[in-house]
């Protein structure tokens, strides 16, 4: 299990990536200004978050199972499905 705590990570443009890790779990809270992306993590059984988040779902290694997902209100409310149908999606880029 890998375990990340990043202090005072909060900037305005800030990004956090992280890419080829097997982590059991995410949580990302107090980020407003700060983008986070995540490539390539397997295994992430559960992730938790404090404001809203899009959410890129490879789909196990299927063709055309991954979706991209939105989590609003910190993950309270139900996931909702974006896109569908993707092939082994592993990036989300936003601009």
């Amino acid at each position: 299990m890998t375990a990340i705590r990043i202090a005072g990570a909060d900037q305005t443009g800030g990004r956090v990536f992280m890419s080829g890790s097997a982590m059991s779990s995410v949580s990302i809270k107090g980020l407003t200004q700060t983008r986070v992306d995540m490539q390539a993590n397997t295994g992430v059984g559960a992730l938790t978050v404090s404001a809203s988040a899009s959410v890129l779902d490879m789909g196990g290694w299927r063709p055309r199972h991954g979706r991209l997902l939105r989590l609003g209100h910190g993950g309270h409310d139900a996931a909702e499905t974006l896109l569908t149908g993707l092939d082994q999606p592993s990036a989300l880029i936003t601009a």
